[in-house]
C-alpha cells in the first residue's frame, strides 16, 4: 500500500522513520485506549467567527477561535509521499502543503483535540499563491486513499490530539482509508486587499470517514464526519 509521512520542513527522513515505528508499536498497545478515554470530543455550542463544527458518530465537537484558548491558524509544510511500509527515499514524492485549522493556543496542551485540512499543492509555492489555487466557491476535492499521482491540488482531513503523557500523537485522517460518500465543498470564498495584506475569509463544508493507523496492520475506521463546518480568516502579505 502507498504510505504517507507528514513532516515540517525542519523534519529530517530518520525521525520519520523512527516516528512512524513508535505509532506502530503504539497501536498495539492498551495505552490508545487509555489515550482515547482520555481526550475531550466535545461542544460547549459557543461559535465565533472563526470555528469548526461538527458530528463525530452523531456526537457534538466543536472548537472556537478565541473560546477556550483555542485559536486558527496556518503554516507551511512539506508531505513526503513513499511506497510501501518504509521509506524509500529514492521513490519519495513531495509535496508542498498548507495546514490550517482550529487548534490550542498552548503547545503543550497538545492533548487538546484540533481539527486541521491540509491542502496539497502540485507546485512549490507560498502561503499567498496556495490560498490563491486551493480555493473557490463550489466542490473541492478530499484524498482518500494512498495514491502518489493523485495527491495534488487535493485536501486531507485530519483530526489530531497528543496523549497526555506525550509520547505520541494520535491522528486520524481522511487519506488514511478509502471513502463512503465524501463530500468537501467550499460555500464561501472571500479575498479583500487592504493596504499591504490580503485578507480571506473562507468557509467550508465536510463529510468524511477518518481512519486511524497508516499501516495495513493497524488501520482501522475510526469515525464518522458529518456537518462538518470550518470557518477561518487568512491574513497574509502580498
Amino acid at each position: 500500500m502507498k504510505k504517507i509521512l507528514i513532516f515540517s520542513l525542519f523534519l529530517i527522513a530518520i525521525l520519520g522513520c523512527k516516528k512512524d515505528n513508535e505509532a506502530e508499536e503504539f497501536f498495539r498497545t492498551p495505552a490508545l485506549v487509555e489515550c482515547y478515554s482520555n481526550s475531550k470530543f466535545d461542544c460547549d455550542g459557543t461559535l465565533g467567527e472563526e470555528y469548526f463544527s461538527c458530528q463525530l458518530d452523531g456526537k457534538d465537537f466543536c472548537r472556537s477561535a478565541g473560546s477556550n484558548d483555542y485559536v486558527s491558524y496556518y503554516r507551511p509544510t512539506l508531505i513526503v509521499i513513499t511506497n510501501g511500509p518504509t521509506l524509500e527515499l529514492s521513490q519519495a514524492i513531495g509535496r508542498y502543503c498548507l495546514e490550517f485549522g482550529i487548534r490550542h493556543t498552548e503547545m503543550a496542551k497538545d492533548e487538546e483535540p484540533k481539527l486541521v485540512f491540509n491542502y496539497l499543492s502540485p507546485n512549490p509555492a507560498t502561503p499567498r499563491e496556495m490560498l490563491d489555487n486551493a480555493f473557490k466557491v463550489g466542490p473541492l476535492r478530499l484524498r482518500d486513499r494512498y495514491n502518489p499521482a493523485d495527491t495534488a491540488d487535493v485536501f486531507d482531513l485530519r483530526v489530531a490530539f497528543r496523549c497526555e503523557n506525550g509520547t505520541i500523537d494520535a491522528g486520524f485522517e481522511s487519506g488514511f482509508g478509502a471513502q463512503r460518500n465524501p463530500y468537501l465543498e467550499c460555500i464561501r470564498y472571500e479575498r479583500v486587499e487592504v493596504d499591504d495584506v490580503i485578507m480571506y475569509d473562507i468557509t467550508l463544508k465536510f463529510e468524511c470517514d477518518l481512519w486511524r493507523g497508516s499501516h495495513p496492520d493497524t488501520q482501522k475506521l475510526w469515525r464518522r464526519v458529518e456537518n462538518g463546518v470550518l470557518a477561518m480568516r487568512f491574513v497574509v502579505n502580498k
